[in-house]
């Protein structure tokens, strides 16, 4: 059976609640077989409704039930588990949440209801989140120890090494010649080893004819300000 892969992500200063679960469970509704979504229907009902409206559009579902607050949000919790399970339960699903480190609480408390609910399943939670400096919320703190303390894989990426950024340079340019000494020095200090932006930042350079070749390999002419040989769109990149 195929895999099926969602993916949700939180933005910066987003305050809806259960961001980034709404964009992902309402593509499941939107993709998901018919007879699956009835199927959990007639067991939830639906609560699905409250982050996922577009459920009405596939099929006819009750009302969510009404309660206090605190039912409410277990109701949903519950709805959403059973979606994915039923989803799973049709071969391995993989879930990406990424930028944890903006999720708002209501997200980081389903998120530990799912590390839970759907220990018996075949679903993998890849989960992703930015050192920015700032202390993480008691929130995410909570949820990270929770899934830890489940046996949870920590995989901490850094930036290249002199090595592999030499490597890339050589990838991109396709030579043979070898990589100037001072030409990683300048890669890291204008990206700082970051995979993504490096590789973009020399392609930009290799297209704008800013990447040549010398005695001791390839160099990069960057003569004029840093800031002009940085293209805003690579610097939103790096930013965002």
């Amino acid at each position: 059976s195929s895999t099926t892969v969602l993916y949700g992500r939180c933005t910066d200063g987003a305050s809806v609640p259960l961001q980034p679960f709404r964009s992902l469970i309402g593509a499941v509704v939107d993709h998901a077989p018919m007879a699956l979504l009835r199927q959990h229907t007639e067991h939830r009902g639906g609560d699905l409704q409250r982050i996922a409206s577009n459920l009405s559009n596939r099929l006819w579902a009750p009302p969510p039930m009404s309660g206090d607050d605190a039912t409410e949000r277990f109701q949903l919790f519950e709805a959403v588990a059973d979606l994915l399970r039923r989803l799973a339960g049709a071969g391995p699903l993989v879930v990406i949440l990424d930028d944890l480190h903006w999720a708002e609480p209501t997200a980081l408390l389903l998120l530990r209801h799912l590390r839970r609910a759907l220990a018996d399943v075949p679903v993998l939670l890849v989960l992703s989140w930015r050192d920015t400096g700032e202390e993480p919320t008691d929130h995410l703190r909570s949820a990270l120890a929770d899934l830890e303390g489940a046996g949870a894989r920590r995989v901490e990426l850094v930036g290249f090494d002199d090595v592999e950024l030499s490597d890339l340079v050589t990838s991109i340019t396709g030579t043979i010649t070898g990589v100037a000494p001072h030409v990683v020095e300048d890669l890291r200090a204008q990206t700082a080893g970051n995979p993504l932006y490096a590789g973009h930042f020399v392609r930009h350079l290799l297209e704008s004819g800013r990447v040549e070749g010398g005695e001791d390999g390839i160099r990069f002419s960057m003569d004029t300000d840093a800031d002009a040989v940085v293209p805003p769109n690579l610097r939103d990149l790096l930013w965002n």
